[in-house]
């Protein structure tokens, strides 16, 4: 497979599968390239993510799950266990609520400018030209030359 970055010594390790590219931490943004390690064969094992396909309804297997790990290695803590539809609602709730809180800034700016244009139609043209006259003052005379 090659040599280590940096070293000329050669891998240890064995291709055995190659998949498809698939979005793990955020649903927007690149996929980012991923190798996979068997948990046994890390030493540097931070944290273990799984997924569980299933054709039952998922929450009634959490516990099921929390057994079968518990049986593998029982120093394992399972948390943090939850559905994809909620990884996914949880991944893009921001998104969501900006596009809300934009969607109803729009309809209430739409409401208030069909109020306004009512409100300038119903006001009589003679009463605008004199509200106009009152309410914008004269440009301030500059001083000439002559005097």
């Amino acid at each position: 497979m090659g040599s280590q970055r940096g070293g000329s010594s050669p891998l240890d390790t064995e291709i055995i599968a190659i998949v498809k590219d698939a979005k793990y931490a955020e649903v927007k943004g690149n996929v980012p390239a991923l190798f996979f390690v068997p948990y046994l064969q890390d030493n540097t094992v931070g944290s273990l993510t799984f997924y569980v396909r299933t054709s039952f309804e998922p929450e009634p297997l959490t516990a099921a799950v929390r057994g079968v790990v518990a049986r593998l290695d029982a120093n394992l803590p399972v948390d943090n266990l939850r559905t994809m539809e909620r990884q996914v609602q949880e991944n893009i709730s921001i998104d969501r609520l900006l596009t809300i809180l934009s969607a109803s800034f729009a309809v209430l700016a739409t409401l208030l400018a069909a109020v306004a244009s009512t409100a300038c139609w119903r006001i009589p043209w003679r009463s605008v030209r004199a509200r106009s006259a009152c309410a914008w003052p004269s440009a301030p005379r500059l001083p000439t030359c002559a005097g």
